[in-house]
């Protein structure tokens, strides 16, 4: 069953909307007219990369990466068995997100390419990959039911984290596909250290109230 016919069936719940990465406001961006093809190509052209500012050759790395992760993505939504049971259901939201989400990227970062190819304008850095906010550590309830949930919350976020760290992906694949060794895997080695330092906190607090 494909992702036409799981969404005439409505076998894809509705969902509010939810991006895994918000899009900058670049007015060169947003204000031009050249993303009016819905159909983005699944390589950029580009002549000699070389020869491209740094910046720009980052965006080309960024979507080439992104464009195989949206094709995977594709692939396991082709390939789930057929049916209507929540499992399936909450499992084609969380994979359909995803999707609109990097796709949502891939359009930003071919409009910036782009872009530099009409007339050489290049958006600083820190608007195409802004520096995360740190998470705000929210503080703990005394209700044991409300401890017990952002627990299971912080070791769902985990998870999710350590997928990317194993396979470079929200969704687990059949063959590993470690992150390198760089900025965004310590980025996320450190997110996921925060909340298991969190999680403590929680255990600890759980652990007060008598009803662990």
């Amino acid at each position: 069953m494909d992702y036409a016919q799981l969404k005439r069936e409505k076998l894809i719940p509705e969902l509010e909307e939810k991006t895994l990465v918000k899009k900058p406001d670049l007015k060169t961006v947003l204000h031009s007219n050249i993303l009016e093809d819905k159909e983005i190509p699944e390589v950029l052209d580009v002549k000699n990369i070389t020869e491209y500012p740094p910046i720009i050759r980052r965006v080309i790395a960024e979507y080439a990466e992104l464009f195989q992760e949206r094709s995977k993505m594709h692939r396991i939504m082709a390939e789930m068995p057929e049916g209507n049971s929540q499992s399936l259901k909450t499992k084609r939201a969380e994979i359909f997100n995803i999707i609109k989400s990097i796709s949502a990227r891939l359009e930003f970062l071919y409009a910036i390419q782009k872009q530099y190819e009409l007339n050489g304008e290049i958006p600083p850095e820190d608007e195409i990959w802004p520096t995360p906010k740190p998470e705000a550590k929210p503080e703990l309830p005394d209700d044991p039911e409300q401890l017990r949930k952002m627990k299971k919350n912080q070791q769902s976020a985990n998870s999710k984290d350590q997928n990317l760290l194993d396979y470079q992906s929200a969704i687990k694949s059949e063959t590993k596909k470690p992150m390198p060794a760089g900025p965004k895997r310590m980025r996320t080695e450190n997110r996921m250290k925060a909340r298991l330092k969190f999680i403590q906190e929680i255990d600890l607090k759980l652990s007060g109230t008598n009803a662990d």
